[in-house]
């Protein structure tokens, strides 16, 4: 979180379990215990959901992320969610230079940006 638009001091919670990135790299999110590794979707379900929560969060603030990835995701340990992991959303702040949403408004439902730069309606073919 900004203190201010000038200010570069942001408050941060605390994540002890890495990143997204390093838990898909390191198996965490897969059954090992059969032999092939198999995903474990209700805890990648759960993560995605907190993902789409904190995206919302950063979205009423009338911010763009803009480079949302695995790396830019922090896990934290929370032993009463399903997968025992919290994700946090990191990596997005405000610029100066975005007016309004900024550089594009994307449509979830559609899947494709419905805004051009300056918040004008983009053809849709």
């Amino acid at each position: 979180m900004w203190c201010s638009r000038r200010s570069a001091l942001r408050r941060a919670e605390f994540c002890d379990s890495g990143t997204l990135k390093a838990a898909i790299d390191d198996g965490k999110l897969h059954d090992l215990s059969s032999g092939a590794p198999r995903p474990v979707m209700s805890h990648i379900l759960q993560l995605a959901t907190d993902i789409a929560a904190g995206m919302s969060h950063v979205h009423s603030r009338r911010v763009v992320h803009g480079d949302l990835t695995p790396a830019n995701v922090l896990l934290k340990s929370t032993p009463s969610t399903v997968s025992g992991l919290q994700a946090k959303v990191a990596g997005a702040r405000p610029d100066s230079s975005l007016k309004g949403w900024g550089r594009a408004q994307l449509s979830v439902s559609k899947g494709k940006a419905d805004r051009a730069p300056g918040n004008r309606p983009v053809a849709q073919g």
